[in-house]
């Protein structure tokens, strides 16, 4: 009985592990497209025109 709680607790962790391996993978492949898509985001949500309209507003 004993025996096999060891076994089933491990299977969980192979499973993360294999997750995490795969992420890592799809990263690497893909790592200059989701560069340019995440600097791409950044640009549109820290650009500067947006303060200068906020600034705009008469008080």
């Amino acid at each position: 009985m004993l025996q096999k709680l060891r076994l089933r607790a491990g299977f969980g962790t192979l499973e993360v592990v294999i997750i995490l391996a795969v992420l890592l993978t799809v990263a690497m492949l893909f790592r200059s497209t989701l560069n340019r898509y995440s600097y791409k985001l950044m640009d549109v949500v820290f650009k500067d025109s947006i303060i200068e309209d906020i600034d705009s507003f008469p008080d």
